[in-house]
Order: C-alpha cells, then structure tokens, then sequence
C-alpha cells in the first residue's frame, strides 16, 4: 500500500530517480573537454597537470570518469560549449525571481543546469566570445574549467 504523501511508488523509482538525477546529458558528455579535478585544480587522468587552454590535457567523459585521479571533474568551456554563472540564485530554497527572469532572456540551446550550494550553473551551445556580466549572471565562454557536482537542477 502507497501513502498518499509518498513522492515515489516504491524505492525502485525513488533510486531511478535520483540516478537520473545525477546523470549528465548525452550533449554535454560528447564534448571532448574534461580533465579530473584536484581541489580547485585541473588535472589529466594519469595525473599530471591540465591546462584550460591546452586541448592535449583534455580527454573525453568516459576516460574522466573512469580515472581516479583528484576528487572530481570538470569540463572545459569553449568550442561551441558555453556557462551561465548566476552567484546567490536562491532564497530559502527558492530560485529568485531575477535568476527567472535572466534564464527567460536566454537565447541558446540549454543544454545542462546544476545546483552548486547558492550558484546555478546554466550550459549552453553558443560561440565563442568575450566574458559577460550583468547584475545577474556572468556569461563564462572560453578557457574556464568549471568543475562539476552532478546535481541537476530542473528548469522548468
């Protein structure tokens, strides 16, 4: 029998569920820009040092994911892969409304979001370009490695 305030059926869906979760798109995962991540540090899967601007030190998701090496990974923006960084998204668990209203504005393909504490992190198809900011966000699209938790946000 179900309880009526259950958000699962049975413990099968709620695990599916938060595996679902943690995966990381087929669209984000074909770019061939990760490297693991050592601290706050970029580093190769045999563990040397990586460079955000040195495509040999890059390698693909498979290979990152397989490595232990660091304590976690990251992918590297540029080449048609670029970030929204929006800093103190959320309000008591909430998102804010400006962070709706910047993601609303938002005209390339939305390929990823994740929650990293108060950051939202928002990935997208677009071309290489100078950094941006407004009030809002921070537009990051070359030469930035930014690490990855795993933890999907949903928009909406």
């Amino acid at each position: 029998m179900v309880r009526r305030d259950a958000k699962f059926c049975r413990v099968k869906c709620r695990v599916y569920f938060a595996r679902e979760l943690r995966r990381i798109p087929a669209a984000l995962r074909a770019f061939k820009a990760w490297v693991r991540m050592k601290a706050a540090k970029p580093v190769q899967t045999n563990g040397k040092p990586a460079s955000s601007t040195n495509r040999t030190t890059w390698t693909d998701y498979k290979s990152v994911r397989r490595s232990r090496q660091g304590d976690g990974f990251g992918v590297v923006l540029g080449r048609g892969l670029c970030c929204y960084r929006f800093k103190n998204a959320y309000r008591r668990g909430r998102l804010l409304k400006r962070v709706h209203q910047a993601l609303a504005a938002v005209t390339e393909p939305i390929i990823y979001a994740e929650q990293q504490q108060s950051e939202l992190l928002v990935f997208v198809e677009g071309a290489e370009q100078y950094t941006s900011r407004t009030r809002s966000y921070i537009k990051l699209t070359r030469n930035q490695v930014i690490r990855l938790t795993g933890v999907r946000y949903q928009l909406a």
